[in-house]
């Protein structure tokens, strides 16, 4: 289920950069939840030395819901959608 979930995640600033590109107005970030990764479960990809150092870096994976408005082309005057 981890797989399926967390690979090619992206990170966030990135994610509401495509999103902005894409055309899209208005963006807000809805909702963020950090994913809890058990240990037995990142030992499988790190040593217990990086999981300590993961662990106290602060840094983590959040799930995160964001929403954005796509203009109508009749209407839109800010950007090139």
């Amino acid at each position: 289920m981890y797989v399926g979930c967390i690979s090619g995640a992206l990170q966030k600033d990135e994610y509401l950069r495509i999103i902005e590109q894409a055309g899209f107005v208005n963006k807000t970030d809805q909702k963020e939840k950090e994913i809890d990764v058990p240990d037995e479960v990142l030992l499988k990809v790190m040593d217990s030395k990086e999981l300590n150092a993961f662990r106290k870096s602060g840094t983590g994976i959040f799930s995160s819901t964001a929403y954005a408005e796509k203009p109508d082309k009749k209407s839109c005057c800010c950007c090139n959608c």
